[in-house]
């Protein structure tokens, strides 16, 4: 029979993980009861829980701007054109002068994805599909993290698989 480890050290990893969980099921929660987004007249904005998203031009870009909570980051408005393996979709989006979403941040546009689609298509681009995407966020040498946006189930796989790309960036701190 196995037994569980009590140590302070043990418990405080398993307190630290409980309380991300938890915070991306308010994040998730947050983002149901928010699809009661409104559309503002001006400025292309939407209203989403607890922040905004909005169009915005940056560097002489055009983003979808994401600002909710501590979160505030540029979408860019299309998908890379075909699937890539990570170290390639990594590349691909320093090329662009972005990187990847992180994990926490993919699993946020993953529960604003209704809301974000509608301003992507309203900027010109397009909505995000029901593909798995890559996140910047690695777990070992080999493998990094994914959110497959038909369910929001998430996971990690090895890096030379080939999944969807959406490049983000820094925005300006929300005001």
């Amino acid at each position: 029979m196995n037994t569980i480890d009590k140590s302070p050290i043990a418990n405080q990893i398993i307190k630290t993980m409980e309380e991300k969980l938890l915070e991306r099921i308010a994040i998730g929660v947050e983002a149901i009861a928010g699809s009661m987004t409104q559309k503002s007249d001006t400025n292309n904005v939407v209203a989403a829980p607890s922040g905004a998203i909005t169009i915005v031009e940056q560097d002489g870009k055009k983003y979808v701007r994401l600002c909710v909570g501590s979160y505030d980051i540029n979408i860019d408005l299309h998908d890379a054109e075909k699937e890539m393996t990570w170290d390639d979709a990594k590349k691909y989006c320093e090329d662009k002068g972005m990187r990847l979403p992180d994990f926490d941040e993919l699993h946020l546009i993953y529960a604003l994805r209704k809301d974000i689609n509608k301003v992507l298509v309203e900027a010109g681009g397009e909505p995000l599909k029901e593909d798995i995407y890559w996140s910047g966020t690695e777990n070992y040498r080999s493998t990094a993290r994914y959110v497959y946006f038909y369910g929001g189930y998430a996971g990690s796989n090895i890096k030379c698989s080939g999944y969807t790309v959406r490049p983000v960036a820094a925005s300006k701190p929300c005001a």
